[in-house]
């Protein structure tokens, strides 16, 4: 047993042991959070990058001999020892952020936060070297500038604050990579050439967004917010908000669930073409002032909500070209102001409750395409005795599950032209979109095709002929007429009353795929004509009362035996009923003879091509000589006339003849068959335009790309594929259409649009706007000797337009906007005397304009914005009498503008010069251009002169009216424009004004820009201004209280409210402006 000192000495050497013990954990706990050398060097240097006014801030606590994971605004991973989190947000830091910032060494960092603080200077392409950045926060921080295209390499980012700084140009395309990116906020970013925002399909992960950060964007003409998965619930007074996007012309938000009524706010968009608010949960009515758009809507898609009511009548524009109202709530009667929409080419009110006659006025449609009336109330006759349905573009006409009744006529479908030639019906989509046409909205509609339900959408559309009238009570024989519309695919007459036969002219219908004439009252044998359909893959003569022997045609044959069911008199294959006793004999009879004149005609098929026109003509030949002798030797006796008159040859002869003439209309057919499928040239040639690419299969969250040439398949007809459109005689490919396809990919190193698009020397369209080529424009596309459409816009093409471009003698429309093209103005294009639409703005053109600008007689708008051209604008551009729209502002065109002797029948409406360097008088020839609705004069130096501003008081049209910064010496009377009734825009800035306090301006005004007007005291008119929804009078001499009338203006926004750098701050304003 040990002693007593022995135990003492034992306790304290256990205590000893276990202090060290404590100790080295201790130590070995702090070494595991020391931060990392490397970073804290970085760190280091980072804080040494800016200078400080007051104080350090966060940095002050940063020391070299502490662990940097301790320090104020750092955080680190606890395993690694790695900097995750950096946040010094208004910490007084002064200087730009440099692109070589020791910041970007810290390569592990998940969250920087630097708001507040003055970073004065552009954001470094460089941010993307901290690519596993998930939060970046840069609020308010002086930067400008564009925003980098790198920040689409930041695939981790959730969520990104640019708001409140300086930025301008447009939001670069990159950012549309960024799939996991849920907040994204650029409240007062200064993006004011941002023309085209589509952030479609944009994954937000259910997350919060807010919509407000695109009211700053007010160049904007295409806003494109579907499909972007957000669990905001967005009622769309929102839209009212949206009066500052003067310029707005396409608006989409479909699928999006968004609920309640639509606000009667969208009506004051006044230059809308396109509106799209389908699959959504919008309820309440139609509003009527959508009479408001009467001029400009031509897309109005409200598919798929819970708008209920009746359709009101004077909310019908006249300049509709396509309606869909489908699948809602409507009742009432279909309005018949849709007569004056002369231009209407779609018609889609589907599954409602409109309980009303047949419209027989829709006749009067003179480009109506497409008719649905399905799943609706209709009732009555759908013929008319005192008027001829005559539909001539008509190439869907669906009026299925209605109640219809009568008999119709065998003359019905007379004059029904589009469904009974093969003449294609051009699109007739005017080009009101950043000078592109409508191709954003695409048209869609259900069909049920070979017994499945399908949607057809695209180009679908110029293709696709049927009639369905299924689901009715019509009555009385199906009318023989119906074999004139022999490009008809789809037939669908099912579920009606129809007696009487199945009329043998369906067998003119050698295009039909489906037909469906089950559910009648349909006796008679089945017109064995229709076994010789070739194309026929689906048909259905169920439920009627037909009977004898089903035909043996191939395509009859490969039927289900449902298709011929509850028809008690028919027999024969697929049904189990035999045809009498003989059956057996007689089937194998006629497979046999079936057999024998196949193999006749694949033996005599190829020669028969090029020798019936010989054989023809030495038969011709040989019966003239023949009778010749005949004649001369008749005479000698009636012997020989005997033996020639009755002769086994002569017989012989006439049967040859006979089986030669079959032959030859057989092989007829066959080649008329072919003509439809899609030429094998063809093929091989889109075959190798698509090989020039790779595009990977999945995006990097692994959700598969949507790519049209990925469904090409080399085993299907090509004139199926998507983008693609035949023609439908000859299959030869006339329209290739992939715009923003994702061609890029990752592309291979050759992104160059290839040679090999030269190959379909047949196309009429060629659409590759928004695919990522580069590179020179290709001058093999001269060889596209038939193009009548051009869009390569929206790439990164490069270099001068190749001279070879002058062959496109046909070409209509010109797209090359958005590219780097440069030189001078392409002097190819004068010699194109059919252009009605170019369309290179946003690119680097520079130089003069030429002098012989009206050799292009037949132009419609014209679009050289954001270039550099400069020196004086050539008289003959004006002189053209067709043109509408002319942009070609923010060049560097100068001089004072002289015109000469413009008509004051110019039908001129659109007249952009603003941000060039004209100087001297604005010139009066402005005044004869009474149509004018949008006119900016933006920065024209006047050299300190006078300015007479009575002259646009003339220009009662005017709608947008920019005459900001003029440079006059002149003060100007604020009430010289009130006689301009229409005018919604108005920006004066820059312009001494004088403002009565009597002053009252009757136009609708909706935005208004008096920024540095010389304005002593807040005006007094604008308390009647109830349109106003954005006011700026910045930088002004105001001072005082702001009057409380002003906050009751109803559609006036805080947001939209520009106070700024007055003389004497306003008492008692206790709002927060964004501004």
């Amino acid at each position: 047993m040990p002693s007593f000192s022995e135990r003492t000495m034992m306790i304290w050497s256990l205590c000893l042991i276990i202090s060290l013990s404590n100790r080295i954990l201790v130590i070995a706990s702090s070494s595991r959070h020391l931060c990392r050398p490397y970073q804290k060097d970085a760190l280091l240097e980072f804080k040494n990058e800016f200078h400080y006014n007051v104080m350090a801030g966060k940095t002050e606590s940063w020391r070299n001999n502490t662990d940097c994971c301790s320090w104020k605004g750092i955080s680190c991973d606890p395993k690694t020892g790695n900097v995750v989190e950096l946040d010094l947000q208004d910490s007084f830091l002064n200087g730009p952020l440099r692109s070589n910032s020791s910041l970007f060494r810290l390569q592990h960092l998940q969250t920087l936060d630097l708001g507040l603080n003055n970073l004065t200077g552009i954001l470094p392409a460089s941010i993307s070297n901290l690519k596993y950045l998930r939060n970046l926060t840069l609020y308010n921080c002086n930067l400008f500038g564009k925003i980098p295209s790198s920040l689409g390499n930041l695939s981790y980012l959730t969520d990104l604050d640019l708001s409140v700084n300086d930025f301008n140009g447009e939001l670069p395309g990159s950012v549309g990579y960024l799939n996991r990116l849920t907040e994204l906020r650029l409240v007062s970013a200064n993006l004011t050439s941002l023309v085209s925002l589509d952030l479609s399909f944009w994954n937000t992960r259910r997350g919060n967004v807010d919509f407000t950060i695109f009211l700053h964007l007010k160049s904007l003409k295409l806003l494109h917010l579907s499909n972007m998965n957000t669990k905001t619930m967005v009622d769309l007074s929102l839209l009212s908000h949206l009066m500052s996007l003067v310029s707005l012309m396409y608006f989409s938000c479909s699928d999006n669930r968004f609920p309640g009524e639509i606000s009667r706010e969208i009506c004051k968009l006044v230059y809308l073409d396109t509106l799209v608010l389908s699959n959504n949960n919008f309820n309440g009515s139609i509003p009527r002032c959508f009479e408001y758009f009467n001029t400009t809507l031509s897309v109005l898609n409200l598919r798929n909500n819970s708008i209920s009511g009746v359709f009101p009548a004077e909310s019908i524009c006249v300049y509709l070209r396509s309606l869909d109202v489908g699948h809602n709530k409507i009742s009432g009667e279909l309005p018949k102001s849709l007569i004056n929409c002369t231009r209407l080419e779609f018609l889609n009110v589907e599954d409602n409750m409109f309980n009303d006659k047949f419209p027989f006025w829709l006749r009067l449609l003179p480009n109506l395409q497409i008719l649905v009336l399905r799943s609706n109330h209709f009732h009555g006759k759908i013929f008319s005795s005192g008027a001829s349905l005559i539909f001539p573009k008509l190439r869907i006409f669906d009026i299925s599950r209605n109640l219809f009744t009568g008999v119709l006529p065998s003359d019905y479908f007379a004059g029904w032209s589009a469904m009974s030639s093969d003449v294609g019906i051009v699109d007739s989509t005017p080009d009101r979109i950043l000078g592109r046409g409508s191709g954003f909205y695409h048209r869609s509609v259900a069909l049920t095709n070979k017994g499945l339900n399908m949607e057809l959408v695209g180009s679908g559309f110029k293709i696709y002929k049927s009639i369905d009238v299924s689901g009715n009570r019509i009555e009385g024989d199906i009318p023989t007429s119906i074999g004139l519309l022999k490009e008809l695919i789809v037939l669908n007459m099912s579920n009606n009353v129809f007696t009487g036969g199945i009329p043998p002219s369906l067998a003119s219908l050698t295009n039909l795929q489906s037909l469906d004439l089950s559910q009648n009252r349909l006796s008679g044998e089945i017109p064995p004509e229709l076994g010789k359909l070739t194309f026929l893959a689906r048909m259905n003569f169920s439920y009627n009362m037909l009977e004898g022997p089903i035909p043996q045609g191939t395509q009859i044959q490969s039927q289900n035996s449902s298709s011929f069911g509850e028809n008690p008199g028919l027999c024969g294959f697929p049904l189990e009923e035999t045809c009498g006793g003989n059956e057996e004999e007689a089937t194998k009879k006629e497979e046999d003879e079936e057999k024998e004149e196949k193999d006749q005609v694949i033996s005599w098929i190829s020669a028969a091509i090029g020798y019936v026109p010989g054989v023809l003509g030495g038969l011709a030949i040989g019966h003239i000589l023949h009778s010749y002798k005949f004649g001369c030797q008749v005479k000698k006796g009636t012997d020989i006339y005997m033996n020639l008159g009755h002769g086994m040859e002569w017989r012989r002869m006439i049967r040859s003849l006979c089986f030669i003439f079959s032959l030859y209309a057989s092989v007829l057919v066959f080649a008329s068959h072919a003509a439809h499928l899609c030429r094998p040239d063809q093929k091989d040639a889109l075959w190798e335009f698509k090989s020039e690419f790779y595009v990977d299969g999945l995006h990097s969250d692994g959700t598969p790309v949507d790519k049209k040439t990925e469904r090409w398949k080399n085993n299907i007809d090509c004139c199926s594929w998507d983008g693609i459109s035949c023609d439908p005689k000859t299959g030869k490919v006339v329209e290739l259409d992939l715009t923003d396809s994702f061609l890029n990919g990752p592309l291979r190193s050759n992104s160059i649009l290839p040679d090999s698009v030269s190959n379909l020397k047949y196309l009429r369209v060629l659409s590759l706007g928004g695919c990522s080529f580069y590179g020179q424009i290709p001058s093999s596309l001269g060889n596209l000797s038939y193009l009548t459409n051009l869009d390569l816009s929206h790439n990164e093409f490069i270099g001068e337009l190749p001279d070879s471009m002058g062959n496109l003698k046909k070409l209509t429309d010109l797209g090359l906007d958005h590219n780097k093209i440069s030189g001078n103005f392409p002097h190819v294009l004068l010699n194109m005397s059919e252009l009605t639409q170019i369309d290179i703005g946003s690119n680097q053109f520079e130089g003069m304009l030429p002098s012989n600008m009206s050799s292009l007689s037949k132009l419609v708008y014209f679009d050289i914005n954001e270039n550099s051209f400069y020196g004086s604008i050539p008289p003959s551009l004006f002189m053209i009498p067709s043109l509408i729209q002319l942009y070609m502002g923010r060049n560097s065109f100068s001089g004072p503008l002289e015109i000469g002797n413009i008509s004051s029948l110019s039908p001129l409406g659109f007249l952009a010069l603003g941000d060039n360097n004209f100087n001297g008088p604005i010139p009066r020839f402005i005044t004869k251009l009474v149509g004018l609705w949008y006119l900016d004069l933006a920065l024209w130096n006047t050299e300190k002169g006078k300015v007479d501003f009575s002259i646009f008081l003339h220009l009662e049209s005017l709608t947008f009216l920019d005459l900001s910064y003029i440079n006059t010496r002149s003060r100007v009377d604020l009430s010289l424009f009130s006689d301009l009734m229409s005018l919604g825009y108005l920006d004066l800035s820059g312009i001494n004004l004088k403002i009565s306090p009597t002053l009252h301006l009757l136009s609708p005004i909706e935005i208004l820009t008096l920024s540095s007007c010389n304005i002593a005291e807040f005006p007094k008119f604008l308390e009647t201004q109830t349109s106003l929804s954005y006011l700026d009078i910045s930088a002004n001499q105001i001072k005082g209280q702001v009057p409380k009338w002003l906050w009751r203006l109803p559609l006036l926004r805080i947001p939209s409210l520009v106070l700024k750098d007055q003389r004497t701050l306003f008492n008692e304003v206790k709002f927060y402006f964004l501004i």
